[in-house]
């Protein structure tokens, strides 16, 4: 087993024998070959425990024999105790996969504070096969069925090369002790379903089946090696960055043979999911101007072309101001300023606002338009979606991005630079205004430069 660790190190260019390994110590027998078997070769090497108190007084003996341990090899200890249900009840995950990214994240906070390398996980070959039909079941795509990496950033699996049946023999011919987890018999969980239940029944029609199935993964590793190759060399020739943003030729795109599988390869970076690829797919033989959301990123389907653009948390941001500010620059430029109704003037400039002051309510906002606005455009006596105001108004879609309005409680009082709301005029009854005149900073000039030059 050494000698194959060794040589499973070098073929998978794990880690050299130089570098600093964390390793993650559960106390099982899996943890421990692998341990014991990095230990051997030399390696620098310390321990990480988690203990999510889970199973009472026997998580709390893992925490201790894990303990000795390393005293015993005299190697650094570290340690955490997590409240697993509660966390995973905060964030609507299973017991599981809240252990998990409780773990991961443990591990790579140790990692980086203590400066090691990589981070050692005792995977071996019969949690291939069992991930295999975990992601099949869950539908993770062609990925998800080539198996765990052997590396993947800073983390590193050892012992992938292994089977369980090669651990248990390491374990018994070394007199190695381990910690038996009692849950691993458990039908509850889905591995151990697919551990106890699933795979027998396959091994029953071929006693070769894990091996076949490692064959088969290592296929699909390769196919998968293949699949990305052509998807990034299309990528390249399809999505085009161009300035802050990023367009795909939409006709090129219905040209390949499955628009969908393309297309979510080119944008899920951008973290559109698969239900969002198949509306923007839905959407190509539409008209334009249909817009679309990930949590970090836009999608404009235009007459030719789909537009993505990051969305700006800070000037989506609502921006509060109350009477005694003279000026905001940021994210839109305007000024502000109290005067009496006998010495003002009208204006017929769209840019100046002026308001029945009396009727406001400070502070004010200013905020980007957003779906399910409403106002009462001037000079009508009933309220108007926001929505039906753009397309009344020939807005283009860059007109609705860069709409800002000035609201005062629950109201639009004014979508700023085009029109007042007609509660919120001067009347005969008015005696001092609030007035809003917004003007052009340097941003706005370089916006409408390279509006003119496209």
């Amino acid at each position: 087993m050494r000698k194959r660790i060794y040589d499973y190190i070098k073929e998978q260019n794990l880690f050299t024998l130089e570098d600093k390994i964390l390793v993650g110590l559960s106390g099982g027998r899996d943890s421990i070959s692998m341990l014991y078997l990095l230990h051997s070769l030399g390696i620098k090497i310390a321990i990480a425990h988690c203990n999510f108190q889970l199973r009472g007084e026997d998580s709390d003996k893992d925490e201790i024999f894990v303990k000795r341990i390393a005293e015993k090899l005299k190697i650094p200890f570290y340690h955490i105790r997590f409240d697993t249900l509660v966390w995973a009840k905060e964030h609507k995950e299973s017991t599981q996969m809240a252990a998990r990214t409780l773990r991961y994240n443990w591990f790579e906070k140790v990692r980086k504070e203590n400066n090691y390398n990589y981070i050692a996980i005792a995977h071996n070959s019969d949690d291939l096969v069992e991930t295999f039909f975990i992601n099949l079941i869950r539908g993770t795509g062609i990925d998800g069925l080539r198996g765990i990496k052997p590396k993947n950033g800073n983390i590193v699996r050892p012992l992938l090369f292994a089977s369980r049946e090669d651990i248990n023999k390491y374990i018994t011919k070394n007199k190695y002790i381990y910690r038996e987890d009692k849950s691993n018999n458990s039908t509850h969980y889905m591995r151990n379903k697919i551990r106890h239940l699933i795979i027998p029944e396959f091994e029953k029609i071929s006693s070769s089946f894990k091996e076949i199935m490692l064959q088969d993964m290592l296929h699909l590793q390769q196919v998968s090696e293949i699949y990305h190759f052509h998807i990034k060399e299309q990528k390249k020739q399809i999505l085009l960055p161009l300035n802050n943003r990023y367009e795909i030729d939409i006709q090129k795109l219905q040209d390949l043979p499955i628009p969908f599988t393309y297309l979510y390869e080119f944008i899920k970076e951008f973290n559109f999911n698969a239900s969002l690829v198949q509306e923007i797919i839905d959407s190509l033989e539409k008209e334009s101007g249909k817009k679309f959301y990930s949590t970090t990123h836009q999608l404009i389907k235009d007459r030719n072309k789909l537009i993505i653009t990051k969305l700006n948390e800070e000037e989506n941001e609502p921006v509060f101001f109350d009477e005694n500010i003279v000026e905001i620059k940021e994210p839109i430029s305007f000024t502000l300023k109290v005067q009496s109704r006998a010495s003002y003037k009208i204006s017929r400039n769209p840019n100046v606002a002026a308001l029945d002051y009396d009727k406001l309510k400070f502070p004010l906002q200013l905020r980007k338009w957003k779906s399910g606005d409403f106002f009462m455009p001037l000079g009508m006596n009933r309220m108007k979606k926001l929505s039906d105001f753009f397309i009344d108004n020939k807005w283009s879609l860059v007109d609705k991005q860069n709409a800002f309005l000035i609201q005062s409680g629950n109201d639009i009082v004014c979508v700023l630079g085009h029109r007042i709301d007609e509660r919120y005029k001067i009347t005969e009854d008015t005696t001092k205004l609030f007035i809003i005149e917004k003007t052009t900073n340097a941003n706005e000039i370089i916006n409408k430069f390279n509006n003119v030059i496209k």
